[in-house]
């Protein structure tokens, strides 16, 4: 964001300053300014043809709004400023012209579903010796490949199910929460990534995996006085924990006022003067921050803490005019992940600003939700060995590719209230994805219905002090019989409206042709996950 230089007020003889502007965007700068005598925001240096303003009578400041279009101008020949992020970013845009330029017209904005079905499955059947160095992140790669396999609106088989409850029954610690891995501390990050894939196989086998009572020990054991959350013992304090906290939480009907008492206000104290959100106070507003400050703000119903005028002029800032697809903060690269990250902030602001003033706010489709289709479809995917990729140039990845798909999933579905079709058409439309917790709304409600029917009441894991003080003297020597220890896990329920394991109804479980070679045999597939059984898989 820049701001002009100011300037000695100019009277315009001009009653409407929009009825004379020109295409020249510096000249349509100066035109505004002089006709409102007020400092004038750019909303992007790159970006051309205004289509029109609005003022903000709180600030005085006049924002200037685009249409986005594919023209390659050049970021630093409009700035004429020569540095290293003005190079990167015109070898960025001419990367992306050159693969849009290479891929044949009827290819552009097609799909490669079953590619990147195949691409994900290989992570699940197994890991060579090249990925020991993400032995914590276990329990990251099984959601990114669940998670965009259901957004891809594939079948997972039972066999392949059990595997993963498998692992992440190992991964979840005595004490409450999941570790990245087997033998790692448990983390707030990975108790997220750990819950989600069970909520995403959506059987009861998977949602009795998790132990709420000791989740709950754990969650709360990580708050800060201040209402913030460390990731794990001993470890930092930021927006990352705060939104794994709260969304674990909601997710799993475990919250109270006592947990999350003080949350918000910490987390609003994390919004920066430009309207996004930083990882903790006083640092820079960032992407992936400010979804974590949103998600969790609206899952607390605390939105209208924030200053929720500057996050949606920040936002809708972070779309890049030529890519089409978001950038994490300002001045720098686009990114496949952010097609999440902000594009899931729109959907959520939304909703909750609607109940706030619905004439105020009914904006339509706040950011570009056809570019960054286009971005993701056309730019993006690779169409050789399936998965997604950062930006051209780079090779894809699990992370991507979740984050791909679910932004993608995100354009697909919030665009449906401004136009009919989706870029591609039909053949390429992903499951719905939750904003909220960037999971499939399908099994998000099926997790919702099964602990609704068996509310949280918590039991303690281990003895108070006034369990003992209610014994009498000539009872100490039967304590066992007035305190028995609970069990680690709840005992499964008798019944429950979960998804069966094995069966599911709304997917179709890809043909031999779509899974291709790639699909391992029996003997093949790692036990658990592991990482030990190394040469087994890609």
């Amino acid at each position: 964001m820049k701001h002009c230089t100011h300037r000695p007020p100019i009277r315009s003889h001009h009653a409407n300053p929009l009825a004379f502007i020109e295409n020249n965007f510096l000249q349509t700068l100066f035109t505004l300014f002089q006709a409102f005598r007020r400092p004038v925001i750019m909303v992007d240096p790159r970006i051309i043809d205004p289509v029109y303003d609005f003022l903000d009578e709180d600030t005085g400041y006049c924002y200037l709004g685009f249409k986005f279009q594919l023209c390659h101008y050049g970021f630093a020949v409009l700035d004429k400023i020569q540095c290293e992020t003005t190079h990167d970013q015109v070898v960025t845009e001419e990367g992306c012209m050159d693969v849009f330029e290479e891929i044949p017209d009827d290819q552009k904005g097609v799909l490669m579903r079953e590619k990147h079905a195949r691409y994900l499955r290989k992570f699940l059947h197994g890991l060579n010796h090249n990925f020991i160095s993400l032995e914590g992140s276990r329990a990251w790669i099984v959601f990114w490949c669940v998670n965009g396999l259901r957004i891809l609106k594939q079948n997972i088989e039972k066999d392949l199910q059990t595997k993963i409850i498998t692992f992440l029954k190992t991964c979840q610690k005595e004490t409450g929460g999941f570790g990245g891995s087997p033998s790692h501390l448990a983390h707030l990050a990975t108790t997220y990534a750990s819950v989600m894939s069970l909520v995403s196989l959506g059987t009861d086998e998977a949602l009795e995996v998790i132990d709420r009572n000791t989740l709950y020990d754990f969650i709360l054991s990580m708050k800060q006085p201040n209402g913030s959350f460390i990731m794990h013992e001993g470890g930092e304090a930021d927006i990352r924990g705060v939104y794994c906290a709260v969304a674990v939480a909601e997710m799993t009907g475990i919250t109270d006022e006592k947990l999350f008492e003080g949350t918000a206000a910490w987390v609003v104290s994390c919004q920066t003067y430009e309207g996004g959100f930083a990882a903790e106070p006083f640092v820079e507003a960032h992407g992936g921050y400010t979804y974590c400050g949103v998600a969790a703000l609206a899952m607390l119903h605390k939105l209208t803490m924030c200053n929720y005028d500057r996050l949606l002029l920040w936002s809708s800032n972070r779309q890049m005019g030529f890519e089409g697809g978001f950038q994490g903060r300002a001045n720098k690269l686009v990114d496949a992940c952010y097609s999440f990250w902000m594009a899931a902030i729109f959907p959520i602001l939304d909703y909750e600003l609607q109940q706030i003033d619905k004439n105020r706010f009914d904006m339509g489709c706040i950011f570009d939700s056809e570019a960054l289709e286009h971005y993701l479809l056309t730019l993006c995917q690779d169409r050789e060995r399936g998965g997604i990729r950062d930006k051209p140039g780079k090779t894809p990845d699990a992370y991507h590719t979740c984050y791909g798909l679910a932004g993608l999933s995100i354009a697909q579905h919030y665009s449906i209230k401004e136009r009919e079709t989706i870029v591609g058409g039909e053949d390429n439309l992903l499951a719905s994805v939750n904003p909220l917790y960037n999971v499939v709304g399908y099994y998000h409600e099926l997790a919702a219905s099964y602990y609704a029917e068996y509310p949280f009441e918590r039991t303690l894991s281990q003895p108070d002090e006034s369990t003992y003080q209610a014994v009498s003297d000539q009872d100490k020597g039967t304590e066992s019989s007035v305190y028995e220890e609970p069990s680690l896990a709840e005992d499964p329920p008798k019944s429950s409206p979960a998804k069966k394991e094995g069966s599911d109804p709304i997917y179709d479980e890809p043909s031999d042709q779509a899974a291709g070679d790639n699909k391992p045999n029996q003997d093949e597939q790692m036990k658990s996950l592991s990482l030990a059984d190394q040469g087994r898989g890609q």
